[in-house]
């Protein structure tokens, strides 16, 4: 028989397992207070609107806008294949399936409040952040409690978070993360226990992490470099472990491959998205990122001057005889060695380093040349290995180690720790105060632009952009010829800057165009053509003003141009309808007016003029048909 426990004993076992529940309660209401806090930062970002591509993905997006009967579509095409009729070789489906559901449950044409997306945008961030948390606990279970709790905390008040929360469309940012870091959690958690169903669990989170952004691949380097430093395991379990997630991997460059075909192709990128394209040379090329990689280390340690672009020509292309390049070079470098030296102590500042560097190799331009110059979203997930090393440095000069506060409350745990965390609170009040702002600046295109183009004023794409938002946000609501004149000047300045900008000569011409000056809108139109002669649209706003001066075969000519260009160009189908009907050619237009809907079936001048289209052919049921819907959808029609 066992001996009967003591009251002794019995009380020292209690306390034992009271601690140790403590301990779990107390990481979870840490979890939860991080979490609330990540809520709080971005709560005023429920009042704004769309912004950027937010415009691309969703409330332009014709796949998105069909809702759930969209997702078919969504799961065997490229990232923007709803936007436009070109070739993407990105592929991540998971957001836009969010996005599709959250139209077909929040909004329509005519109700479009983004409350709901960037509600649920702040909701995955502060999910992320309770996550994460948990995640560097386990990790981290021999440093002291303080090192993931400050980690976590400045990770999610950090101002370079603003591009990616505040923007709805970069909820595959969000998304891709959060997914990474639950294949780990689940990972450890398999560590821990050995059950198959975690790690089986791991694995699927892993494969949704690259349904949501392909950038989720520099994760099969950090997870067997989270095992090496801070597990007991052998390197040959470290290495089946590891090995396993080839698996997920595998499948989705499987299915990419079969859907989109090939990688992208660099040659492709345009000098107005990435300016790099522009460097003379091999060297120059790599002499220029290297410096922007100086100006993203200079990002981290002071996020002050926050902006939404900075492609050509706001960081001129460079030499390695620019002694900025050779400083960025020594001090990245110096870092690496840091690193190194450290790495066979297993030591957290090595981790942390590495895990920056991998993370970010994708974006590096150094690797292969990407679709932007530079953006602070490419800094989301990296600048964890930023926070870690800075909650790392703190607990070091402050001594801090593991004992002293697992067994404490929330309160005891902070008040315990009032020395370290006075730093850390000037920190993070500076963070909260820059990010809580900077939010404001994104409510809306011309809100961020008016705010960025001072900021960024050598950027042609700023200047476009800002021209745009001014046409968009201001002249379309108050109609006034003062407006265009601003946006023209905008569009003046950016090819000014980028005399090749095909897209600023189209917008030109639309601003000539609506100020009723034909000829410079022609003159800008077949400058853009020039420069791109694939430009659906400038076909077929050329065919507008040629119908308007009863040129109705010149009209024909550019809107099946347009069409050639775009075959799902609804705009298109609607003018070359309306011409062919003016024509008397009642059969091509109603072919025109029903491709129209086929790719924009809630435009309500299309079906309209269908019904119209079918009176002239005497067919009075099908007449009636299309002009009910038509009043369904714009009840203005009905006269």
């Amino acid at each position: 028989m066992s001996k009967k426990r003591t009251k002794k004993e019995k009380q020292i076992h209690n306390k034992k397992r009271t601690q140790t529940e403590t301990s779990k309660k107390l990481v979870n209401r840490l979890g939860v207070l991080l979490a609330i806090i990540a809520f709080l930062l971005y709560a005023n970002t429920l009042k704004n609107g769309f912004v950027l591509d937010d415009f691309s993905v969703i409330k332009e997006n014709w796949v998105v806008k069909k809702g759930t009967e969209g997702i078919p579509t969504i799961l065997k095409t490229h990232y923007r294949y709803g936007y436009w009729n070109a070739e993407g070789v990105m592929y991540r489906p998971l957001s836009l399936i969010m996005f599709a559901v959250e139209w077909e449950m929040f909004y329509n044409e005519d109700t479009v409040n983004p409350f709901a997306s960037h509600l649920i945008n702040i909701l995955l961030y502060a999910l992320t952040a309770f996550v994460l948390f948990k995640l560097l606990v386990r990790m981290l279970r021999k440093y002291s409690l303080f090192i993931p709790f400050v980690a976590t905390l400045l990770f999610i008040a950090h101002p370079l978070h603003t591009e990616v929360v505040a923007n709805v469309k970069s909820r595959d940012e969000i998304l891709a993360f959060l997914f990474a870091v639950l294949a780990m959690q689940w990972l450890w958690k398999y560590v821990d226990s050995g059950k198959l169903t975690k790690i089986i669990l791991a694995l699927l989170f892993f494969f949704l992490g690259f349904m949501s952004k392909e950038g989720v691949v520099t994760f099969l380097a950090v997870i067997p470099l989270s095992l090496y430093f801070f597990s007991e395991l052998k390197l040959s379990r470290i290495a089946i472990l590891s090995l396993l997630f080839l698996i997920p991997s595998v499948l989705f460059m499987t299915l990419r491959w079969k859907i989109l075909g090939g990688l992208d192709d660099p040659s492709k990128i345009s000098v107005a998205d990435n300016l790099l394209v522009a460097a003379p040379d091999f060297l120059s090329q790599k002499a220029t990122a290297i410096f922007i990689m100086g100006k993203y280390l200079l990002l981290l340690l002071f996020p002050y001057q926050l902006v939404s672009d900075y492609s050509y020509n706001q960081i001129p292309v460079t030499d390695f005889s620019n002694i900025l390049v050779i400083l960025s070079l020594l001090v990245h470098l110096a870092i690496v060695v840091v690193a190194l030296v450290l790495f066979k102590r297993k030591h957290i500042l090595s981790f942390a380093i590495l895990f920056f560097f991998i993370t970010f190799s994708l974006y590096t331009n150094l690797i292969i040349l990407i679709g932007s110059s530079l953006g602070e979203r490419f800094l989301y997930v990296p600048l964890l290995g930023f926070t870690l090393s800075l909650a790392f440095l703190i607990s070091w000069f402050f001594k801090l180690n593991y004992e002293k506060f697992v067994d404490h409350s929330i309160i005891k745990f902070l008040a315990k720790l009032k020395a370290p965390l006075g730093i850390v609170a000037i920190i993070l009040l500076l963070y909260s105060f820059k990010t809580i702002n900077r939010n404001t600046e994104w409510e809306s295109n011309n809100t961020l632009y008016a705010a960025d183009v001072k900021k960024s004023d050598q950027s042609s794409h700023m200047h476009y952009h800002y021209g745009l938002s001014v046409v968009n946000d201001l002249w379309k609501k108050n109609n006034d010829v003062m407006y265009l004149d601003s946006a023209i000047n905008e569009f003046k300045r950016a090819i000014k800057i980028y005399p090749h900008y095909a897209d600023v000569y189209d917008q030109l011409g639309l601003a000539y165009f609506r100020k009723g000056d034909n000829e410079n809108a022609l003159k800008y139109y077949i400058k853009a053509l020039e420069i791109n002669p694939g430009k659906a649209r400038v076909y077929s706003n050329m065919g507008i003003i040629y119908f308007n001066q009863k040129k109705y075969n010149k009209a024909l000519e550019v809107y099946l141009k347009a069409i050639h260009y775009d075959p799902r160009y609804s705009d298109a189908y609607l003018n070359l309808g309306s011409t062919y009907g003016t024509l008397g050619q009642f059969d091509k237009a109603i072919e025109s007016f029903l491709s129209c809907i086929q790719y924009d079936p809630a435009n309500a001048q299309a079906h309209f003029f269908l019904g119209i289209t079918y009176e002239k052919v005497g067919n009075m049921e099908l007449a009636k048909q299309y002009k009910e819907k038509a009043y369904q959808l714009n009840p203005s029609l009905r006269r």
